[in-house]
Parts: structure tokens; sequence; C-alpha cells
């Protein structure tokens, strides 16, 4: 099992659990769902396992102290490199504004997206939303801080309701298809009940307007 899907694998488990439909085609009943649910409970507790493994073995542990040396001692920190001695506040702004375009232009129509593209909205929001809260306090000044928490406020809805809408369509699909199925960010939106989406979509869609409101706050 690589990387990538020791990090996913446990929480696809975790959405299809955490809901119930009524039994697929080729099941038979309740009996038939129970088994079903057992099979995904087990193979729920052997991704967790996995996990856990991964990241409590030496290659992991020698990984993170490589990190922090390159962090502290890297070539990165030799006189000769000009940008290890600029201040970061040019570099931060230019990020978070690329960053910020890229929400605001992928959010517009957010009710017409697919699902791959609602699934990239999400990343690019959470993206926005770590790098805030990483650069925030690069800017000082009460109006900058005040725009960072409401931006960040907006950002954290926005990428939980879009987040609520992915796992909807990973429980349909790891119903309908099961593990050997394709990615579910590459499928077209399943059909759910009307009402949960409606209510996520609307959620996701005023906290996208109130993000795309409030000015940059490393611009404040």
């Amino acid at each position: 099992m690589d990387r990538r899907s020791a990090r996913t694998r446990p929480r696809s488990r975790r959405v299809h659990l955490g809901h119930r439909r009524a039994p697929s085609r080729g099941l038979s009943g309740r009996s038939g769902l129970e088994g079903r649910r057992g099979t995904r409970s087990r193979a729920r507790e052997e991704a967790y396992k996995a996990a856990v493994a991964a990241t409590g073995s030496a290659r992991f542990r020698l990984a993170l102290l490589d990190v922090g040396a390159w962090i502290e001692f890297g070539d990165w920190t030799e006189d000769g490199n000009r940008l290890a001695r600029a201040p970061v506040e040019g570099y931060a702004s230019a990020k978070l504004s690329q960053l910020r375009r890229s929400v605001v232009k992928n959010g517009k129509d957010l009710h017409k997206l697919s699902v791959p593209k609602r699934h990239r909205l999400r990343i690019l929001a959470k993206r926005m939303r770590y790098g805030s809260e990483f650069f925030g306090a690069t800017f000082p000044g009460k109006r900058s801080a005040k725009r960072c928490q409401k931006s960040l406020a907006a950002l954290e809805e926005l990428q939980d309701s879009l987040g609520m809408l992915n796992d909807i369509a990973n429980r349909q699909t790891l119903f309908d298809l099961g593990e050997d199925g394709p990615d579910p960010a590459t499928l077209p939106m399943p059909k759910v009940g009307p009402t949960e989406e409606k209510s996520l979509m609307k959620t996701a869609r005023n906290a996208y307007a109130r993000f795309a409101k409030v000015g940059p706050f490393w611009r404040a």
C-alpha cells in the first residue's frame, strides 16, 4: 500500500460506515447490508493499522529528521541564497494572492460545478486557509487581523460543507461500485437526498460569497 492510500482509505471507510441507505441491488435485505457493513468495518480497521504502522516506521522517523535538518541547516540557508535572506512579506503576498484568485475563479457558479471541480475547489480552499493561518502574523495591524479572521471563518465553512458534499459522493460510490471502482472525485454527482445536498450547497455558496467579499488581509 502506498503512502497516499494509507492516508486516504481510513477516511473513505469512515464516511461509508457513518451513513445508512437502502440495500443496493444484489443484497438480500438487512442481512446482506449488515454483511457488507461488517466487511467494510474490518477493512477500515486494517486501513487504520496500516496508517499507524506507516507513521511509526523507522523510515518515517528518519524522513522527519531529514526534513528538520534541511530546514535548519540545508543548502538554502547559505549566504549565497538571496531568497533565504529576503523578507517573507513579498513571497507571502504573492502566494496568497495567487491562491485567492484561484478560489474566487473556481468557485463561481458553485451550484453548477461537477464533482471533480467541486473537489478541486475544496482543495484550493484548504490551501488558502492553511496559507492564511501560516502567514497571518506576517501582516500586523487590527484591520489585517480582522480581515484574516473573517477570511478564515468563511474558508473553514466552505471547506467543511464541500467536504460533506464529497463525502456524499464517496458514500454513494462505495455502495454502488465497491473498492474496485474509480476515484469518486472523477464521477458525476450521484443521486442523494435533495434536502441534504441543497442545505450543504447553500452553506457552501454563502461561505464562498463571504470569502470573496473580504479584502486581502495582506493588503489592509
